[in-house]
Order: C-alpha cells, then sequence, then structure tokens
C-alpha cells in the first residue's frame, strides 16, 4: 500500500512483556499515529538496557500496520479501524520461527518463554474470531506474495 508504515509490536515488547506493551501503544504511540504525526519513540526498556534507535515512522503515510500476534488484543481493539488476522499453519510457523533462532535473533530459552506466554494469549483471546479480514499465510498458496493475498473463509460456529 502506498504511503503504509509497519509499525512491529516485537519492537514494543522488546524486554517489555509479550503482552504488556499495549499501554505503550495506547498511550505513547498512538495519539502521534492518530494526529498524523511522525513517530520517534523509545520505549522505556529500550532506555533503560542501553538499545540504539527509536521506533521511527514518518508523517507522511496514510495507514499503519500494527504488525504482531498481540495487535488485536482486548485492550487495543477498540483503537484499531480494521483487523486483519494472518492465519498460518504451525508447521509454516516453526519452521520461520527455527530460522530466527538460529539467525540469533533470539536464544532457545526466550523463544521457548516467548510462545509459552504466545500461546496461552492464542488459547484465552482467539483473536482471529474479532478479525475483519483473514489473509492466509501459508507458503502453499499459488500466488504473487508482492502484489496479491489470499483471503481465507472459514466455518463459522
Amino acid at each position: 500500500m502506498p504511503q503504509c508504515a509497519v509499525l512491529h509490536t516485537d519492537d514494543l515488547a522488546w524486554h517489555h512483556g509479550v503482552f504488556s506493551w499495549d499501554e505503550l501503544l495506547i498511550n505513547d504511540v498512538l495519539p502521534a499515529l492518530r494526529a498524523g504525526r511522525a513517530l520517534d519513540y523509545r520505549p522505556p526498556a529500550w532506555i533503560a538496557r542501553g538499545r540504539q534507535g527509536a521506533i521511527t515512522l514518518d508523517g507522511s503515510r496514510q495507514f499503519v500496520i500494527i504488525e504482531g500476534v498481540g495487535s488485536s488484543q482486548t485492550s487495543i481493539r477498540p483503537q484499531l479501524d480494521v483487523i486483519i488476522w494472518v492465519d498460518t499453519p504451525q508447521s509454516v510457523r516453526d519452521s520461520r520461527d527455527a530460522l530466527r533462532v538460529a539467525a540469533g535473533e533470539t536464544s532457545a530459552t526466550s523463544y521457548a518463554n516467548w510462545m509459552s506466554e504466545e500461546n496461552a494469549y492464542m488459547a484465552a483471546e482467539r483473536p482471529w474470531q474479532h478479525a475483519d479480514l483473514i489473509v492466509d499465510g501459508s507458503d502453499m498458496s499459488d500466488h504473487d506474495r508482492e502484489t496479491q493475498i489470499v483471503l481465507r473463509v472459514l466455518p463459522t460456529t
């Protein structure tokens, strides 16, 4: 999408808690985004642990995608215009995550702890049930990943 920026919730969650960063988004980030201002934000954990840089988003954007499993958690949902869930099979997620661990992006222990919290969140909140749109995140769809998305229709319960 032209004039679109992406905010990665992993950056907010860095040494802050897998799903306890929602107040940072609601109180510190979203007001600037909603006002159309550029964002140059250093989360408290970045400052406390000496992480360089900041979460930056250009002020000339029209859209912001807030990316991450917990981006539609209960406390945040009222702040969102559209919720998109990327539905990806467990085997695909596991292989992608194994690459992240192998690359040193996270340790095996940190990953196991993260997934423990993520699995509990998924079971409790079932975020796909609150989505306005569900996108196929598998590697099996025959489409151009640069220009096309595949929507999935899930059975209603």
